[in-house]
């Protein structure tokens, strides 16, 4: 009951013990072996060495080798179960080594499970887990030292046996047998040290003879003892199970006692030779599938099948493969069994079966998986394998294996001379396998029938040929687009995988089985059919590469795979990576083979020497015999431009490689090298390349890699590939031709002038120079300007209209916002006042602003866009360049040149540019010309994106004189154009400071007409602005305005038509009864000088919200912090009776108090800092589209008060003079505000919907106000709904000074927190349980405890002084709920075993306690000493003790299944509107779902 751990704490356990879990079930393994037939397994059982090791104390191991086939695994399922079912049950755990599954073979995965059982069956030993977990997290199943260490830690402590079976070492891998036996000999020596440790391993294994075995360092050691099975008295036992077979098969075919005594001495005579478990079963399972076997067989047949059989175990085998109706098909399927590096699955298996078919890829033969026809039912399918294999093979569950290790044995010809059942550098085991094969020397025996790399080569031609499957290059050039454009290049791959089951271990593996298969498997690889999978112009090599390539480098979560060596060391450098090029670079092609002329050629410097694996045949190569399109495209697709041929031809061009260049650029056509020199800067490649040509074609050949260029950043492309292919279909779709784009990227290199100058040579040299021209013109070769002037003198038409828009080349530039492109073009005699379609001319297109449209088709061709971008804008928005090319624009051009609609330049510069605006007028541009609906320039200020306009715009338009009164064709003014826009926004988007509505408003109200007041109230009275939006922007000037036309202090002014935030101020949708109180709301903003105005118009300070209402976007003032004990997440109940229980000095509450404290001190002096749009900035900063464009809110710059503010009852009062004073401190202000508001006859004790008063509200450092409070009467006794009183507070938080002026005032220094009704004192931290409808409560305590808890001895000596007593009984309960178990499993996420079967069925108890202790309870060190010295008696507390409450009999009343805690009733719930929101859900609401209800929604 004293514990201290939480329900969070529970949860990192789970989470600890779970890291420790592997995929596969033990209790499933163990359960594959079948039990121990009645009266066998004795020669374990009583054998001498076990009953020592039974008995022996301390470490203790017991090693057990028994021949193959001796039953060793069936013996120790059954000594587990025993030890399960035994009355002093030991903590056991297990695992079974098995040959054919991955995971069943691994060393580190046999502990990790070992200590995950040893912490589900024994939770106290997690401690010794903790630490790992927290340093390794999920990795710490890996970590085989830190495993022994949480083992061995455990078996010191434990308080019962710990006894830990490792079954079948010798099928372990044999690196992890090496270390497996290593650990034991480290253990074993620490255990003959220690008699502590209760801890026992048995470990089985197959018999060594040699004397230096793998086991003969565990064998030295003092504590190991050896049980040899492999004696005669195995003998007695295999002569038991003969009889309990053969009663089996009598029973099951009806044989007579003397047929089944004729079975019985037949199989044993016959087992003389054998002497196995695994022969006895080869001959039953031989004779049950005999065709002569039936029901009430005699004799004579029981002997003529038995006759059959023969007699050794090698002749079983034999005798069951022969039966194969093909034999070749058989050998084949095992070639790949054997080879294969994973546990195969029925559909893999499938695949498998059509790829082995003799007849497959012959004349005539199926040439594909496809034509193959293979059963689709599994079961039919598995059917078909046994005729096939026989019973050399069983299915566990979906899953192929060979039917026993020894029959891996068997059909692999040994290597050296050596057993395969170990590795090379291990010794052989005993003959006593060999001499139960017997030897078979005839040639139709299996024996030894497969070679290692025989069963490589044929797993290798089928792993070949699934990725030389047919796949056509549309596929791989779509995932090409799809490389990392999103997760969609992974479902490429996850879709193909699905439907070709093997193909991705045929990927990632297919180079392993090439590599073991030796010289006859590179041969294969070389061959006609298979040699596309090293070509990286041919799909088949894509195929393979695309998947080894999403498994090695993407960042999706996928299961782990078996990879081959080659790959596997660089999986961790790439995993989740994303460098596609880099691992096809690196780790592929310059890695594992020899690049031939052409990669290297294309990746590397020929001249260098060449890489290759060391394991890998000198004379296989990487080709590229079709060129380089594929390797292009993926490299492109990365945005790897710099490794694409044309690139590179171009390169070797420029740096005079002629040779390397004409590879390269073999196939390219010419279009592709000239655009690829002119947006490089090669100039020499440029000038020789061009000396042939003599054409104009070129110009509108754009290659794709620059059309479609892609770039990367940090790990994704600019481009998706669903988009990419879409352009690709449609063709070229933007408004200016692709040309223009790649022009563009030329104009910003530094050899930019060059290249220009090169094709202005060309175009002067060629015969039809105009002609090209007024291509290259088309094209957009006027962006440059030198190359322009060029263009022009060599015939090109400057006013032609250019592309889809008709627009001439001086608009376009105008459009770009491209100055020095404007002025060239007007020097030249450019034409500005042609107009497009829309009537507009250059100007127009200027003032709109840069066309995003245009600059976007341009700017995604540039390699490296942010950079450039940020230079060419900032250069475009210099203020001086505007002017010029306004002033260039309007020479012979009117600026009242309106377009559609009669849209003048400066309407638009209105919405756009402070610079352009002023320009404009100072060139002429009348201020009040009106557009079609007669809206002027003010106006259209107003319209559109109006969010971050600049309010200098208005500011220059009013100081021209624009008539801020001007009505449109409907009557409406500037003002209600502004108005408009402050309607379509939420009330609760509102904020005072520096945003659009104040700056604009301020404006208009600084400069012009407005300045008049009474002009400015006839203009308010006309709109129906509510005050509660002006009160919440903070704006003083707006609310006068609006109080002066009428308004009423008290209300709202809100409409049905005004749009109100999610929260609307009430439970209630009627606009009656919402709660904007623009007193509140001025108050909730501080801003004063609002507040004081409102006041001084008759704004009730006496209100007070009805009770379940609240402000909504103002904060709860109602909500208090708990005053809780020991930290967030511990209950004070732990405290009582446990001087142990740790207390934590310092809440969360006080640190986010702390937190806040600071955050806002650093935005207040951010807010300082701020200027409203600097005009000394050379730089125009162009308008943002943000939704807020609110700055600086903290400095309430609006909330000014003006002298025509005044009434007659603020007029020689020095408090409101101080309060609308916004020179003063906010503190000073605060105080006279609130003494305003308390001679208004604010009622000073007014309470909360939780009973929270003022004085409790105070800030604990502002004491003048408390003082203030006190002095018009605040109660300082009234206590929260919790109890809490101010004194309390200023207790917890250790404010002595408050303290004192609060006793001083009468405060009671022994009141306490409210006890909660005993209805609602749930709580489950004392049982160690949590997260669920109530997880903590809390003591009634008094301050006296509160500041014992948290330290404060001054507070306690302040408290002592004034009469607080110190055994004031605490009286707390605490009632809970038991966890079930059922919700246990669930909420410990299921860590228990398999087999339990605990019920659901039960009741819920609850459970109550009741502890009564002293301010003493939650005392410790310096703060108990403290109270003990001034009469702290500590015999006043009581011990803890069950309760006998009646809400506990009531609870324990419910039956079976309860729910958590019940919910509150309609009634209960305070601040709640069912029907509203049952309206407001669509008629369903979803209550609180609690961690123990159903799925299930609860629909009220």
């Amino acid at each position: 009951m004293t514990s201290n751990r939480t329900g969070k704490d529970d949860a990192v356990d789970n989470e600890c013990i779970n890291a420790f879990k592997i995929d596969t079930s033990h209790v499933f393994q163990k359960d594959r072996n079948a039990k121990c037939a009645p009266d066998t397994g004795q020669w374990y059982f009583h054998h001498p060495e076990y009953e020592k090791f039974q008995y022996a104390k301390g470490l203790q191991l017991l090693f057990v080798t028994a021949e193959a086939g001796g039953g060793k695994s069936t013996v120790m399922r059954s000594f587990i179960d025993g030890l399960h079912a035994s009355n002093d049950r030991p903590v056991v755990a297990y695992f079974f080594f098995k040959d054919d599954d991955d995971q069943l073979r691994s060393y580190e995965d046999a502990l990790s499970s070992v200590v995950y059982q040893l912490l589900i069956q024994d939770r106290s030993l997690i401690k010794h887990a903790r630490e790992p977990y927290k340093q390794y997290g999920h990795g710490v199943r890996y970590q085989s030292k830190e495993m022994w260490k949480i083992l061995l830690a455990s078996a010191a402590e434990a308080q019962r046996n710990l006894v830990c079976v490792f079954d079948a070492v010798d099928e372990c891998a044999p690196a992890g047998r090496r270390q497996l036996v290593s650990d034991l000999v480290t253990a074993s020596q620490m255990g003959s040290k220690s008699a502590s440790l209760r801890l026992k391993f048995v470990v089985t294994s197959r018999p060594y003879q040699d004397e230096n075995h793998p086991y003969a360092s565990l064998e030295q050691s003092n504590i190991v003892r050896h049980l040899a099975g492999e004696n005669a008295k195995v003998q007695a036992d295999i002569q038991a199970v003969i009889r309990f077979k053969a009663e089996q098969l009598a029973e099951k075919y009806h044989l007579s006692q003397s047929t089944l005594d004729v079975l019985i001495e037949e199989v044993s005579t016959q087992n003389v030779k054998t002497r196995s478990f695994l022969a006895v079963r080869m001959a039953f399972e031989l004779l049950d599938s005999h065709s002569l076997i039936h029901n009430g067989a005699k004799e004579d047949v029981v002997r003529k099948i038995l006759a059959d059989i023969p007699q050794s175990l090698g002749d079983q085998f034999d005798t069951m493969l022969n039966r194969s109706p093909d034999r070749e098909h058989a050998r084949r399927l095992f070639c790949v069994i054997l080879a294969a590096r994973k546990t195969l699955k029925v559909p893999e298996l499938k695949i498998l079966y059509a790829l082995t078919e003799p007849s497959y890829g012959q004349v005539g033969g199926p040439s594909s998986p496809d034509d193959v026809q293979v059963p689709s039912d599994d079961e039919e399918f598995k059917q078909l394998i046994r005729a096939r294999c026989g019973l050399f093979v069983t299915f566990v569950r979906s899953s192929i294996h060979l039917f026993h290790q020894t029959a891996r044995e068997y059909l692999m010809a040994p290597a050296d001379g050596r057993s395969s059942l170990i590795s090379n550098d291990e010794l052989s085991p005993s003959k006593a396998v060999q001499h139960a094969f017997g030897n078979q020397n005839h040639d139709h025996s299996w024996r030894g029938c497969i070679t290692e790399k025989e069963a490589n080569q044929v797993a290798l031609k089928v792993c070949l040929e699934l990725v030389r499957s047919n796949h056509s290059k549309s596929w791989v050039l779509e995932t090409f687009d799809s490389l990392i454009a999103g997760n969609q290049f992974s479902d490429d791959v996850i879709t193909l995988i699905k439907d070709k089951p093997l193909l991705q271990y045929a990927a990632l593996n297919w180079y392993e089985h090439a590599k073991l298969g030796g010289d006859d498997a590179w041969a294969v690889v070389s061959t006609e059919r298979y040699s596309a999978v090293v070509d990286v112009s041919k799909t088949s090599f894509w195929v393979w590469f695309l998947v080894l390539a999403d498994y090695m480098c993407s960042n999706r979560s996928q299961p782990q795979a078996i990879l081959s060596n080659v790959w596997e060391e660089d999986y961790n450098k790439y995993r989740h990576s994303g460098k596609y090029g880099v691992f096809l670079r690196e780790s592929c092609l310059e890695k594992v083979f020899t690049m031939d002329t052409k990669i290297c050629g294309l990746l590397d410097d020929p001249a260098l020497p060449l890489r290759h694996a060391s394991d890998s045949p000198r004379d296989l190569m990487w080709t590229a015999a079709d060129g380089y399109e594929l390797i292009d495209k993926y490299h492109l697709a990365y945005g790897e431009y710099q490794y694409s041929s044309a690139l590179r031809a171009v390169q070797c061009f420029q740096a005079g490689q002629l040779e390397r260049s004409k590879f390269l650029s073999d196939g390219l056509p010419t279009s592709t090298m000239i655009w690829t020199s002119i947006s490089e800067g090669a100039d020499n490649a440029l000038k020789d390349i061009l000396i042939d040509i003599k054409g104009s074609e070129w110009i509108h050949q754009v290659p794709e890699h620059i059309m479609y260029r892609r770039t990367v950043s940090h790990g994704w492309s600019s481009r998706n590939g669903g988009d990419l292919r879409k352009e690709r279909e449609e063709g070229w779709a933007a408004p200016c031709p692709p040309a223009f784009a790649a022009i563009s990227i030329a104009i910003t290199d530094n050899n930019g002038d060059e290249i220009f100058n090169i094709l202005a040579d060309w175009i002067e040299e060629s015969d039809n120079g105009n002609e090209l021209a007024q291509q290259l013109w088309v094209a957009g070769g006027f962006i440059k300007p030198s190359f322009c002037r060029r263009l022009v003198s060599l015939g090109a038409s400057i006013d032609t209209r250019l592309w889809a828009e008709h627009r001439t080349a001086l608009q376009i530039a105008a459009a770009l916002w491209e100055h020095d492109v404007v002025n060239t073009l007007i020097e030249l005699g450019a034409d500005s006042t042609i107009q497009t379609a829309d009537k507009r001319t250059a100007l127009h297109w200027f003032l709109c602003g840069p066309d995003q449209i245009f600059r976007k088709a341009s700017e995604m061709f540039i390699r490296d866009p942010y950079a450039r971008l940020s230079a060419e804008n900032k250069n475009r928005q210099r203020k001086t360049r505007i002017v010029s090319t306004i002033e260039a624009l309007c020479r012979g051009n009117s600026t009242n040149q309106a377009a559609v609609n009669d849209v003048s330049p400066l309407m638009i510069s209105a919405r756009n540019s402070p610079t352009a605006t002023q320009t404009l007028l100072k060139e002429g541009a009348p201020v009040d010309q009106k557009d079609y609906w007669g809206r002027t320039a003010l106006m259209h200020f107003f319209c559109g994106q109006f969010c971050g306009r600049p309010s200098k715009i208005l500011t220059h338009l009013l100081e021209a004189r624009a008539d801020a009164l001007a009505t449109d064709a409907s009557g409406h003014t500037v003002l209600q154009y502004w108005a408009r826009q402050l309607f379509s926004m939420d009330l609760g988007s509102l904020y005072p400071g520096y945003n659009r509505f104040n700056k604009s408003f301020d404006a208009m109200t600084s400069t012009g007409v407005l300045l008049d007041d009474d002009v400015l109230i006839q203009e308010i009275c006309r709109l129906d602005i509510p005050l509660a939006a002006a009160v919440q922007l903070g704006n003083t000037r707006l609310c006068w305005a609006l109080l002066m036309s009428g308004a009423d202090a008290n209300k709202h002014g809100l409409t049905k038509k005004t749009r109100l935030p999610e929260g609307s101020g009430s439970d209630s949708m009627d606009l009656e009864d919402l709660h904007w109180k623009p007193l509140l709301v001025a108050l909730k903003h501080k801003a004063y000088s609002t507040a004081a105005l409102l006041i001084a118009h008759g704004a009730d300070v006496a209100y007070k919200t009805p009770p379940k209402k609240r402000m909504a976007g103002l904060p709860d003032r109602g909500h208090m912090p708990t005053l809780n004990t020991g930290g967030r997440d511990n209950c004070s109940f732990c405290a009582v009776g446990n001087t142990n229980y740790k207390i934590t000095k310092e809440s969360g509450l006080a640190r986010l108090a702390e937190y806040s404290r600071k955050q806002w001190e650093e935005s207040w002096s951010h807010q300082k800092r701020f200027k409203d749009e600097p005009s000394d900035s050379e730089y125009e900063l162009p308008t943002s589209n943000i939704h807020n464009d609110n700055t600086g809110d903290m400095l309430l710059p609006y909330d000014k008060f003006s002298e025509e503010m005044l009434t007659e009852s603020m007029i020689g009062d020095p408090l409101f003079s101080i309060a609308v004073d916004d020179k003063r401190e906010s503190h000073t202000r605060q105080m006279a505000f609130a003494e305003i508001l308390l001679k208004k006859g604010a009622p000073v004790n007014a309470v909360t919907r939780d009973n929270i008063t003022p004085l409790a509200s105070v800030e604990s450092s502002n004491l003048d106000l408390v003082r203030l409070l006190l002095r018009y009467g605040a109660d300082p006794n009234i206590p929260s709904t919790d109890g809490c009183t101010p004194l309390m507070r200023a207790a917890w938080s250790n404010n002595c000074d408050m303290m004192e002026i609060l006793l001083a005032a009468g405060a009671n220094p022994n009141a306490q927190l409210c006890m909660p009704s005993l209805e609602k004192v749930h709580c489950s931290h004392f049982m160690e349980w949590g997260n669920y409808t109530f997880s903590s409560c809390h003591a009634p305590l008094t301050a006296m405890a509160l500041a014992a808890e948290r330290g404060h001895l001054e507070v306690i000596n302040l408290l002592l002084q004034y009469g607080a007593d110190p055994n004031w009984p605490i009286t707390h309960h605490a009632h809970g709920r038991l966890p079930s178990k059922r919700n246990q499993r669930r909420r410990a996420r299921r860590w228990e075993e398999p087999e339990s079967s605990d019920s659901d069925d039960e009741i819920e108890q609850w459970k109550g306690y009741i502890s009564v202790g002293t301010a003493l309870s939650w005392a410790r060190d310096e703060a108990r000493e403290l109270l003990l010295r001034n009469g702290a008696d500590p015999q006043r507390e009581e011990p803890l003790r069950e309760c006998d409450c009646a809400i506990i009999e009531r609870r324990k009343e419910r039956g079976l299944n309860g729910s958590d805690d019940e919910y509150p009733s309609q009634s209960e719930s305070e601040g709640t509107d069912a029907e509203l929101r049952r309206i407001r859900l669509g008629g369903s609401m979803r209550l609180v779902k609690w961690d123990g209800d159903s799925e299930d929604d609860l629909n009220v």
